[in-house]
């Protein structure tokens, strides 16, 4: 049976200080809601799975498929390969890290590694690396050349740091990666009570589990020392790998700054919101994602049949950490709270630019963003509209949140910033569009048919291409028109 332990009370901050603030709004911004996705191509329990960031490539692992992304200028991503992973581990609760171009993937085969450093668009599909047998494992975290593995021990029939049962830390080192070498053993025993996530932070591993949090020293990996000791429990764990930690339970996720000691620095206890009356229970999904700013979690109902499980994800919960923690309303201030329609599990959220992906079980992979998406127009379909020698291009611009800059682009050319003007009221919106104008000189275009294209970028850093114009060019001399000024006599 899954192990229940009363969590730890933590106190609540008024007001956040310990994580730097750029933006300078003090509400959330807008709930996220539904853009598209890419449908599933096989059955979600063929394999494990994970999304993974490198760079401007983005690994996406369900049902034996690895879908690589690449991101576009705009945050955006596009599809460029779709490939099987000749796999083994056929456990969709296996765990899964990707290091250094290198995926790695436990299941019931062993700990397998595969090589992706020229998945790339054309380039050659995933490689098989090599397989350690027997190394089995539900979560994983990777950093330099070491790895660290476990199961979770809520999913044990007993407490943990008896002497009959105990689960452990595996730490391996990587730096051949197709060849990994168990170099240690971390016992949960009394002092741990119980592996549940690791995560390296700043190259120190940090586990949670029954007995709390704990920061191990790895400059000898093959004896790691505790040097940080908090008694917040867990069952995950997230991070962004550099300067914050989440500790989270199915009810409530403690965010913590690390510092240049390691030191788990108290920055605020997030809790599930009380808005929702569903006749199952709810939970924090284990699967989470932190940015520079903001926490993004998903809500599951219990499954009643499965103690400890979800039944489906009904929602995404994201927190802003630039906006002032207040319990006094429902949704708060610094929350946005965002249903989804899917009736499915989901998992494995990552933001990309001003988007976030997930998977589901059977939707595949979906994109969702902010909502009041940016419109406007780019007011030029003929070069009869440009004068000779330097004339404008106009147009306007409006979305839910302030428009705080225009760029405009002739194809892949940056042209500049535009400069604003006037509100047009006649158009209809919550946020009263505003017009925007650009000097320009394209006397000199070669002949073709060239795209105009306007990218917004509003107050809470979204950039968005919120316009475009074909405009044909008939090459210099006839790229512009002449205005002579009339004379009088």
């Amino acid at each position: 049976m899954r192990l229940i332990f009363r969590v730890l009370t933590l106190s609540l901050l008024a007001v956040v200080a310990a994580v730097p603030v750029q933006a300078e709004h003090l509400e959330a911004d807008c709930p996220l809601s539904f853009v598209g996705g890419s449908p599933a191509v096989s059955s979600f329990a063929s394999s494990a799975h994970g999304a993974f960031r490198n760079g401007n490539m983005v690994y996406v692992l369900r049902g034996g498929n690895l879908t690589t992304y690449e991101t576009t200028p705009l945050g955006d991503l596009k599809i460029v390969r779709d490939d099987v992973i000749d796999t083994a581990n056929d456990d969709v609760d296996g765990g899964t890290v990707y290091h250094n171009g290198y995926l790695f993937i436990s299941g019931n085969a062993g700990l397998e590694t595969f090589d992706l450093r020229n998945v790339t668009a054309g380039g050659n599909e995933p490689i098989f690396a090599g397989r350690v047998p027997g190394a089995h494992y539900g979560r994983m975290t990777a950093s330099g050349n070491l790895l660290a593995a476990t199961n979770p021990a809520y999913d044990l029939p007993c407490f943990a740091y008896t002497a009959s049962c105990q689960n452990y830390v595996d730490i391996y080192n990587i730096s051949n990666p197709a060849n990994p070498v168990h170099i240690h053993r971390l016992h949960s025993g009394m002092v741990f009570q119980g592996f549940n996530d690791v995560a390296f932070v700043n190259g120190r591993l940090y586990t949670t589990g029954f007995g709390g949090t704990f920061g191990l020293t790895m400059t000898n990996p093959s004896s790691p020392s505790i040097a940080v000791a908090n008694g917040v429990r867990g069952e995950f764990l997230a991070t962004n790998g550099t300067s914050i930690l989440a500790v989270g339970l199915e009810n409530v996720i403690g965010v913590f700054t690390i510092g240049s000691a390691g030191q788990m620095n108290h920055f605020a206890v997030f809790d599930l919101p009380s808005i929702m009356d569903r006749g199952n229970g709810l939970r924090f999904h284990p699967d989470a994602a932190i940015t520079d700013q903001r926490l993004i979690t998903l809500i599951d109902e219990k499954n009643p049949m499965v103690p400890g499980g979800s039944a489906r994800t009904i929602a995404f919960d994201v927190f802003d950490f630039s906006v002032p923690y207040y319990q006094g309303f429902d949704d708060r201030i610094n929350e946005n709270v965002s249903f989804v329609e899917s009736n499915e599990r989901m998992f494995n959220p990552i933001a990309v630019g001003p988007y976030v992906y997930v998977i589901g079980e059977v939707t595949g992979t979906q994109k969702w963003g902010a909502c009041g998406a940016m419109a406007g127009r780019v007011e030029l379909d003929s070069v009869r509209a440009l004068s000779c020698g330097g004339a404008e291009i106009r147009g306007w611009v409006t979305g839910q949140n302030k428009i705080m800059n225009v760029e405009v682009f002739l194809d892949g050319d940056f042209l500049g910033n535009a400069n604003f003007g006037a509100e047009r009221p006649e158009i209809s919106s919550s946020n009263p569009p505003v017009t925007w104008r650009i000097p320009v000189n394209l006397d000199q275009t070669a002949r073709g048919t060239r795209t105009i294209r306007a990218i917004g970028t509003d107050g809470l850093g979204n950039r968005f291409q919120f316009a475009s114009a074909q405009v044909y060019f008939p090459g210099p001399g006839r790229n512009c028109t002449s205005r002579s000024r009339p004379t009088s006599r």
